[in-house]
Order: structure tokens, then C-alpha cells, then sequence
């Protein structure tokens, strides 16, 4: 194999380190001209597989169906980049299963309006303890180059946990992180392993152009 050959699939560290980087980088840019910013974290229904049939996952279904869903609702003009976090959750140690959930940067105050144009948007998962969170950039320049630094960052990660639902001391729902187990995790590496780098990215009034992202 030569030196600077590239896979440029989801499962290799370096190919996915590289992509992140340059994301990374312009995106910051990008948002940096931006006068509001919000990040969502969203798990829309419709969106699990069983545990062991995380090869039926299909993320270019996924995205299609959000674009569309995000063209006919009141945020149609707003520019934004997705990307699909994964992750194994169980309930009471019952029903495993696989759950994408959708991670977007998007060009909006953090407001009631925004909220209802999600919830017109998408139905959410009903078994989801939390399936609206929003938290909105600084206006700072330094401190939103750190926040969202970290934020896109976290957009294209590629290490997937489990969230073990149960009930807490006084009848709350509550969750735990841990780590996948070396079967669960075969099943991401496999997965992974069939996408390009970026597949699990999309963008709405932003336009990849070669290495750089622009704004339409």
C-alpha cells in the first residue's frame, strides 16, 4: 500500500481524523459570520433497528427523509449542517436496539419558535427521555470558536455507547452511558466500514466546494 494512500471510509481512525479536521476548520469559518446559532439534538420517530440488524441502517434513507421533512416545514430557509450520532439503548435491561439520533448546527435563535418548527417538522421517538435538546451558540467570538469547535467535533465522531434507561430511587427515568460490548461494537465497525467519509453529513444553504464549505 503506498504512504499517502487513502481509504477514506468511516471506520479508519486517519481517514475520519482528517475529514473531521477539515470539517472542523470550515465550519468554524463559516458560522463565525452567523448571527445566531443553535444546536439541536433531535430523535425523530422511526429511526431504530433491532440490535444485531444494524446493516439495515441506511443513513442516506435517513438523510433524505430529513431533508425532505426540513423543505416542506417553516425552517426551509434556514441554513444548517446534520449529522447522525448512533447509539445502543436499552430500557431496564430489555428491548436492545440501535438508535440514530440527529445532530444539527443551524442558522436560528434559540426561541419558542424554533421548537415549533421542529415539532411541525418531525415526530419524535415516544420511548426518547429527552428528544428535543437546544442550546445556543455564544455571540462571543472566542468562546463560540470553542463551544462549536466542540460541538462539530462531536457531530463527526465515530465511538458509539450504550444508554441503559432505568428508574431511579424516586421513580425518575434516568440514563447511564456505557461502553459497547465487542459484539455491539463489531456491528458499528461493520457498518462503518461500507461508508464513505461525510456520509453521515448533510447540508441545507451550504454547498461543499472541494475542500471548502460555502454558503448558497
Amino acid at each position: 500500500m503506498q504512504k499517502d494512500h487513502r481509504c477514506n471510509l468511516e471506520a479508519c481512525p486517519k481517514c475520519s481524523r482528517r475529514f473531521r479536521i477539515r470539517m472542523t476548520t470550515e465550519l468554524l469559518r463559516m458560522i463565525e459570520g452567523w448571527e445566531h446559532c443553535t444546536v439541536l439534538s433531535l430523535v425523530p420517530e422511526k429511526m431504530r433497528v433491532p440490535l444485531g440488524k444494524l446493516h439495515e441502517l441506511s443513513f442516506k434513507r435517513l438523510i433524505d427523509r430529513v431533508r425532505k421533512r426540513l423543505s416542506r416545514s417553516g425552517l426551509r430557509d434556514c441554513a444548517f449542517f446534520g449529522s447522525f450520532d448512533l447509539s445502543l439503548n436499552v430500557e431496564d435491561n430489555e428491548d436492545p436496539h440501535w438508535q440514530a439520533h440527529l445532530y444539527l448546527h443551524i442558522r436560528h435563535p434559540k426561541n419558542s419558535a424554533l421548537k415549533r418548527k421542529v415539532s411541525e417538522a418531525f415526530k419524535f421517538e415516544p420511548t426518547a427521555l429527552r428528544p428535543y435538546i437546544a442550546k445556543a451558540m455564544p455571540s462571543s467570538r472566542s468562546r463560540r470558536a470553542s463551544e462549536v469547535g466542540g460541538s462539530i467535533t462531536y457531530a463527526f465522531k465515530r465511538d458509539f455507547y450504550r444508554r441503559s434507561g432505568f428508574t431511579g430511587r424516586k421513580g425518575e427515568r434516568r440514563t447511564a452511558g456505557q461502553r459497547l460490548r465487542n459484539s455491539e461494537r463489531a456491528e458499528t465497525v461493520t457498518l462503518m466500514a461500507g461508508l464513505r467519509v461525510g456520509a453521515r453529513v448533510f447540508f441545507r444553504g451550504l454547498r461543499r466546494d472541494g475542500r471548502f464549505v460555502r454558503e448558497i
